[in-house]
This record gives structure tokens, sequence and C-alpha cells, in this order.
């Protein structure tokens, strides 16, 4: 399998974050997972609705896990 790059804005890029469910997620898997959703709410809007409220769930774990992380006295902030 090739590799390409792209140019994307900025501001396209951090979008892009929003989606990310953990921090090592690629960019590829990002925009397969936007397209896999797409297809999924044209086919079934609820099915697809409920794929976004998982993502979002997913994320909200990670925010407090790594809120509770950096809470932590030991933790070393740069």
């Amino acid at each position: 399998m090739s590799i390409t790059t792209i140019k994307i804005y900025q501001k396209t890029k951090i979008n892009l974050d929003r989606f990310k469910e953990h921090r090592k997620e690629s960019y590829d898997d990002i925009l397969k997972k936007i397209l896999y959703i797409l297809d999924l709410v044209e086919k079934d809007p609820e099915l697809g609705k409920r794929i976004l409220e998982e993502i979002e769930a997913a994320k909200a774990r990670r925010s407090k896990r790594m809120q509770l992380y950096m809470s932590h006295p030991k933790v070393i902030r740069r």
C-alpha cells in the first residue's frame, strides 16, 4: 500500500483532531472513520448518531483520565 501526502489547513487539522478517540490515532484512521460514519448516516441515520455519541463518550473518558493524571503530585509538567 502506498502513502501520499495531502495539504490541509491548520483549522481542518484541528477539526480532524476532534474525532480522535485516542492520542496516537492516525489521520488516516480518522478519515476512514469519518467516511464510514457518513456512509452509515446515509443508510441508517440513527446508527450513525449512536456511533458519534460513542466517540464523544470515549473522548470524555480520555479527557477525564488526563485530568486525573495531570492532577497527580508526581507528574512533572513542562
